[in-house]
């Protein structure tokens, strides 16, 4: 849809659904992170199993995979951003909690308050989901995100989107735009309803070793009557949580990047 790719070269893939692609079986699996994001896994015709990860969200549900317990995988490729031990961000239940607390706290102080998401073209959609069910208020986005929030086929988001900012307290806005003076200026057409903005960048590229996964330690930065909370990125550790007795990982002798590596999981069942 944003691509612009034709649909002629594009075969959808249902999710927890075997295929068999040139006699290689493939399964999609939930990744637990941005709308169709999948840790995607192939069974080799003599029987080799191999699981390559885009970003995803590391998380106890993923044990229950039928297709994950107690089956040995020969390579396991984790091509995602933040697999290195100095990342240990808090959980996604964790930080939506912490934001909808500090959105509610901020609406008590000034109830005129105009609350701003940063987001990218998909993601963070379970963030402004919160705090939209937590205040009982409709999502405002412009025309081009709210289509693409759209088509996910996620009731429970597009029911609660709507096309009119003076609608709602609640925006959707690209990350590049939480800046002090675009959101000045975006809140003009507002003044009559509002006086102040909050807004939240949950981005992992705003990580502190200092802060890590302690969300009370994150201060906002504020000029005038802008707020801005710099957020984690929702996922949990990779790294941290694969060596906590979850997988045993054996790096191989292959160059690193700084967004891929390559790993033999060694054993499949859970220690």
């Amino acid at each position: 849809m944003c691509l612009y790719v034709n649909p002629l070269f594009i075969r959808p893939l249902e999710l927890g659904t075997e295929h068999v692609i040139d006699g290689i079986k493939v399964t999609m699996l939930e990744a637990n992170h941005c709308p169709g994001a999948a840790l995607i896994h192939f069974c080799l015709p003599n029987g080799q199993r191999y699981l390559h990860t885009g970003d995803f969200r590391a998380s106890k549900l993923m044990h229950a995979y039928p297709l994950l317990i107690n089956q040995r995988v020969k390579a396991l490729y984790l091509d995602t951003t933040y697999c290195n031990p100095k990342y240990r961000f808090p959980s996604k239940e964790d930080v939506m909690s912490f934001v909808v607390r500090i959105t509610q706290n901020s609406l008590r102080k000034q109830p005129k308050t105009l609350v701003i998401v940063g987001a990218y073209s998909i993601g963070k959609e379970c963030v402004y989901l919160a705090i939209s069910k937590a205040l009982g208020v409709k999502i405002y986005t412009n025309t081009t995100r709210r289509r693409i929030l759209q088509s996910f086929g996620w009731p429970e988001l597009s029911g609660n989107l709507c096309s009119q900012g003076n609608e709602t307290p609640l925006h959707v806005l690209p990350m590049s735009s939480l800046r002090f003076e675009i959101l000045e200026h975006y809140l003009k057409p507002y003044m009559n309803q509002y006086t102040a903005v909050l807004a939240f960048r949950p981005t992992g590229w705003t990580y502190s070793e200092t802060i890590g996964n302690c969300l009370d330690l994150i201060k906002p930065t504020s000029r005038g009557i802008v707020t801005i909370y710099g957020m984690e990125r929702l996922a949990y550790p990779v790294y941290d949580y694969w060596h906590k007795g979850k997988g045993l990982l054996l790096t191989l002798d292959v160059a690193d990047t700084s967004a891929c590596s390559y790993y033999v999981l060694v054993g499949g069942s859970q220690q």
